[in-house]
């Protein structure tokens, strides 16, 4: 009976707990322009993170994005395409991520809204968010 407890409660914590999605701290960030350095007026947020589930179970992000702040300047990066390498890009409209991991390069441009960002000497805060799925879509 004890083995049997042992091992229902082994489950639960391993297989069926929901757990969180976590993120190391980011091994490469870049602030400045997409694309060439020449051709391109369009600013983006870069970062390459291993993000992982701390449950056996994994998670699914639906969709990221960063707000950089500096001084009393926010900004939202809302456009967030993800890949491997630099031909292996996606747009992001959703990620699995599993307990060992998954590292890749983000890169969160600025939403089609007209508006700029230039990067200026300073101090910055760098916030990144993931949403996860919710139960309840509408079409």
């Amino acid at each position: 009976m004890l083995a049997l407890t042992v091992s229902g409660v082994t489950a639960c914590l391993t297989l069926f707990k929901k757990g969180t999605l976590l993120m190391t701290q980011p091994t490469t960030i870049f602030f400045g322009p997409d694309g060439g350095f020449l051709d391109s007026t369009h600013s983006k947020v870069y970062l390459r993170t291993l993000l992982y589930s701390s449950s056996r179970k994994g998670q699914v992000i639906e969709s990221m994005h960063v707000t950089l702040d500096r001084g009393e300047t926010k900004q939202n990066f809302s456009i967030w395409i993800h890949g491997g390498q630099k031909g292996d890009l996606y747009r992001g409209s959703g990620l699995y991520v599993t307990h060992e991991g998954v590292t890749l390069n983000h890169h969160f441009l600025l939403p089609p809204d007209g508006s700029d960002f230039n990067f200026l000497a300073g101090s910055y805060t760098l916030k990144v968010f993931a949403k996860l799925p919710s139960l309840h879509y509408y079409l």
